[in-house]
């Protein structure tokens, strides 16, 4: 029961955050550019899941995917694939930070966050330099406020690194 109601949530939460993205935030645009928020659910979701879960980032990975490639220019399944990769890579790096000390936790989020919207956008989104710039700015600052928020709302248990548990 426990399970069921976790991954309702989250697909609430994905289908939520997609409606939004693509019907509230093109009106809401800096420069031509609109935050892409399901690239920062996604980014935070694996970030704060643990490695011993991959089913769950698995999960997320292809249904963000999913609904980002409906809405995509591009093939169906490009975004998916780019995801896991990116996957991948965050879990990867986070395996070498295992170690991590919480005074720097918000360094890492936003050094990984960088990365991995940089290669995203710079693959997925043919972004000239100057709208990346932009793009990335707007990307990071929302996704430090979701970091922020995402702390607030843990503070019962500050070492616990998973989403919906």
């Amino acid at each position: 029961m426990k399970a069921l109601l976790k991954y309702t949530s989250l697909a609430l939460v994905i289908l939520t955050t997609t409606v939004i993205q693509y019907s509230f935030l093109p009106h809401f645009t800096v420069m031509g550019i609109a935050p892409n928020i399901l690239f920062i659910l996604f980014f935070t979701f694996v970030f704060f899941e643990s490695n011993a879960s991959y089913f769950d980032a698995i999960l997320t990975t292809f249904t963000i995917g999913f609904f980002i490639d409906i809405f995509s220019q591009f093939y169906f399944g490009s975004t998916i694939f780019f995801l896991f990769v990116l996957l991948f890579l965050v879990k990867t790096m986070m395996h070498f930070l295992q170690e991590r000390q919480e005074k720097y936790f918000l360094i890492y989020f936003i050094a990984l966050f960088v990365t991995t919207f940089t290669l995203y956008s710079a693959i997925l989104d043919f972004t000239t330099t100057k709208s990346l710039l932009i793009d990335l700015l707007c990307n990071t600052i929302l996704a430090i406020v979701v970091f922020l928020i995402y702390q607030f709302l843990n503070i019962r248990n500050p070492k616990q690194l998973r989403l919906f548990s």
